[in-house]
Formats: C-alpha cells, structure tokens, sequence
C-alpha cells in the first residue's frame, strides 16, 4: 500500500520529498491532488493450508488522506488571503467601468 502510494506522489512530482519551496501548487491545488490519488492495496489472500484470509484491503482503510487533509485545512485554517480593502477597491473599479451597479 505504501509503495502504491510512494509511485502515486512520484507520478505528481511530490516524491521524493520536496520542500514547501519547491512545490509550485497552491494549497488548495495540492490537497486536490493529494484526494484523487488511487492507492492500492495487494489482493485478499488465503494463507497456505489454512481456512485464514490475509485482508491486505483493511491496510487501505488505516491510510486515512481525507481525514489527514481535514485536520491540517482545520488547524492551518484556510482563509481567503483578499484583504477588504483590496475587495472595495476592485469593486470601486467595478462601478467605474459599469460593471457592477
């Protein structure tokens, strides 16, 4: 599971590890593509003379990304970095051009 997920981030160039400097994503860009990563797990698979199924499917539950993502948006708390006054300013340049009534 953690090999699948290791080829997954190296086919969107974010392994091996990068540092914050070198990823050129926005935040919101990264977790995107962080969600749509398809991790596999190996196949369910009986153990030799035995009636025992080795569930290699219940690793994938314990690699929780969504949840992971959740937390750091949660503690990092994602706000919209506009500041009011550049907000009145494109909407007086707005009215200017009679864009906005």
């Amino acid at each position: 599971m953690y090999s699948s997920l290791l080829v997954r981030l190296q086919t969107k160039k974010l392994w091996p590890r990068k540092h914050a400097k070198d990823i050129h994503l926005s935040f919101t860009e990264l977790t995107s593509v962080i969600k749509g990563l398809n991790v596999g797990s190996h196949p369910d698979v009986p153990l030799a003379s035995t009636n025992v199924i080795y569930r290699h499917s219940l690793c994938k539950n314990k690699l929780e990304l969504d949840k992971e993502i959740e937390r750091v948006e949660k503690a990092i708390c994602v706000i919209d970095p506009v500041l009011d006054c550049h907000k009145r300013h494109m909407a007086n340049r707005r009215k200017m051009q009679g864009l906005l009534s």
